[in-house]
Order: C-alpha cells, then structure tokens, then sequence
C-alpha cells in the first residue's frame, strides 16, 4: 500500500465512523422519544431522522476539519450516508 492509498483508507474510516454514529445517535434517539407509538412510524421516522443527524454529522466534519466548501460537502455527504443507514437497519 503506498502512502496515497494509506491516506485515502484513513479518510474513509473516519468519514464512515462518523456517518455512522451520526445515524446511530439520531435513529437510537428517536426511537426513544417515539416509544409508544407504532412500530411502522418509528421505523420510518428513526430512519429519516437518522439520515439527516448522519449528514450533518458528516458536513460538520468535513466543514470545519477539512476545510471544503459548501457545495463539495452536499455533493458528498449524503451518499455515504444512505449506505450506512441501510447497513444499520440490515442488522
């Protein structure tokens, strides 16, 4: 492995670490808050709002640590996030 493949790998662990709790954090609480309602409603509600809390978590990151802009970050962002979201839920 060369130094840009090393980098790039290191990259890619923390964005999906973050996306990762981003979603976890967002779905857990929802679930939650939403504990007597219908199953089907925090299903769908904790994935929605797990998405988002793993798209913010990710554009912080990316906004503040790495220094991209705006535009970079929203082209970005939400697809790693949907897939760590699936990935969740296939558990």
């Amino acid at each position: 492995m060369n130094l840009v493949e090393g980098k790039m790998m290191r990259q890619s662990l923390i964005s999906t670490s973050i996306s990762f709790v981003g979603c976890s954090l967002g779905s857990i609480g929802t679930i939650l808050f939403l504990s007597n309602e219908h199953w089907f409603f925090i299903l769908v509600v904790s994935f929605g709002s797990g998405l988002i809390t793993s798209i913010i978590a990710e554009m912080f990151w990316e906004f503040f640590f790495r220094k991209k802009n705006q535009n970079a970050i929203l082209c970005g962002t939400y697809h790693l996030s949907i897939q760590i979201c699936i990935q969740i839920y296939e558990i």
